[in-house]
């Protein structure tokens, strides 16, 4: 057990730590943890024994114990256990949520860089309207990073009970993007979040996470987003490279926390590949008749394991796919995928992607 005290209490260790009530810890992934007994705060949610904490490489997680807690854990390569003296969540975080959870419009659109803790804002907005209303709308927009669905889509989904992590959310409804940049693509994201919110709105204001391209062209295309969308309230996080002088609506500035953690790219890849072969099993190739399957995107040769969207006949992403070839003169399509329904709408993307969800 651990004696208490301030700082690193667990690194590259497996085992039992003790807290007392009202102490703080920030637990940074890869890590596994449950609680074996006592009840944390994380996020907003409340978590009681038994319940699996999984924290992903390059992420956080601020836990206050609400009372004398017994906290198993399993750390990965990189990852660690912190006891923190004080509420590793800004103040500033505090009262931007308030704001928030005063919304009666919307949408509440989260920008900021990359690792500023656009998703751990979202994550705690999201609780708080869980907690007043009974639901909250949640669409990530992130198509690198994606948590609620697999890399190149926007997903949204109506949540019903507390979480500490996006990735504990279904998608509700999806739209297949078909790369894991915005750039390029940022007019179809922009529309795409606006079918989400319009389809799926009706309860509190929808929570949109965004990408944390920012640099570059990436303000004028934040600008474009906000200008299109008209959210209730923006809340910016950290830097943001200029953005707010172009902002046309009403902004809330907050700091990016300590716990913030910088995600290597390498990181980043392999955690879209794991997202993608998730997303592609149990494999397998189907073929698709032409006459029955609209083709979107498929002016000129699609090279083999182009990313494929398999949509329905609105549009609405039902699985991922791998071009596995095109045979006009027999009228037929061929894809490796996991998906096994009916497909109305065959979309090709802008990426290649092999069956074991490396980027090609």
């Amino acid at each position: 057990m651990d004696p208490g005290g301030a700082g690193e209490i667990a690194k590259g260790k497996v085992g039992d730590f003790e807290f007392g009530a009202g102490e703080f810890a920030i637990l940074s992934g890869p890590a596994l943890a449950r609680l074996r007994a006592g009840s944390i705060e994380a996020f907003g949610a409340i978590l009681g024994p038994g319940r699996p904490i999984l924290v992903r490489s390059g992420n956080s997680l601020p836990m206050a114990f609400r009372e004398d807690s017994v906290l198993s854990v399993r750390l990965g390569e990189g990852g660690d256990l912190r006891r923190v003296q004080g509420d590793p969540i800004p103040r500033s975080w505090r009262d931007a949520l308030e704001a928030v959870w005063g919304m009666d419009r919307g949408p509440i659109l989260v920008v900021g860089g990359p690792d500023s803790g656009k998703n751990a804002f979202s994550i705690m907005a999201a609780n708080g309207f869980i907690e007043r209303a009974g639901r909250a709308l949640v669409i990530d927009a992130d198509v690198g990073q994606c948590e609620i669905g697999p890399p190149g889509t926007i997903c949204a989904s109506r949540a019903g009970s507390a979480m500490s992590s996006l990735s504990e959310l279904s998608p509700e409804l999806s739209i297949f993007i078909g790369r894991v940049s915005p750039h390029g693509v940022e007019e179809r994201i922009i529309r795409g979040i606006g079918v989400l919110i319009e389809r799926l709105s009706g309860g509190p204001a929808a929570i949109v996470n965004t990408d944390g391209w920012l640099e570059g062209d990436g303000v004028p295309y934040k600008a474009r987003m906000i200008e299109e969308l008209r959210p209730g309230l923006v809340v910016g996080i950290g830097e943001l490279w200029g953005l707010e002088g172009a902002i046309s609506a009403p902004l809330i500035r907050i700091e990016a926390p300590e716990m913030a953690r910088f995600k290597p790219r390498e990181d980043r890849r392999a955690y879209r590949r794991a997202r993608f072969r998730r997303a592609l099993s149990p494999g397998r190739i189907r073929e698709f008749g032409l006459a029955s399957v609209e083709l979107r995107g498929f002016q000129g040769k699609v090279a083999d394991n182009t990313l494929l969207g398999l949509e329905d006949g609105d549009g609405f992403l039902l699985g991922l796919g791998l071009m596995k070839g095109l045979d006009r003169s027999r009228g037929v399509i061929r894809a490796y995928t996991g998906y096994g329904g009916p497909v109305a709408i065959i979309e090709a993307g802008g990426m290649r992607v092999s069956e074991e969800g490396e980027e090609l």
